[in-house]
């Protein structure tokens, strides 16, 4: 994933956080994250990286650390490469 420069671009994926930290299930949160995905303008082949990841977590919590490193790592600041 490529990381948004100082302060200029944040993440898409900060539409998500009320969902990230308050889903209804964890199909809901997978549906609405590859939604968000599938409709931003992240490079291609980081969507699909995404996408398979997010498809492939079988708890809500490690959706939740996902998702929230996404945010982070797009943002420069994530410990995920």
């Amino acid at each position: 994933m490529s990381k948004a420069p100082d302060g200029k671009i944040k993440s898409i994926l900060v539409k998500l956080r009320e969902v990230i930290a308050n889903p209804q299930s964890l199909e809901d949160l997978k549906t609405q994250a590859l939604k968000t995905i599938e409709e931003s303008r992240i490079d291609a082949l980081d969507k699909m990286t995404m996408k398979n990841k997010i498809v492939g977590k079988t708890s809500l919590l490690e959706l939740q650390f996902y998702l929230y490193n996404c945010i982070l790592k797009y943002e420069g600041k994530g410990v995920i490469r």
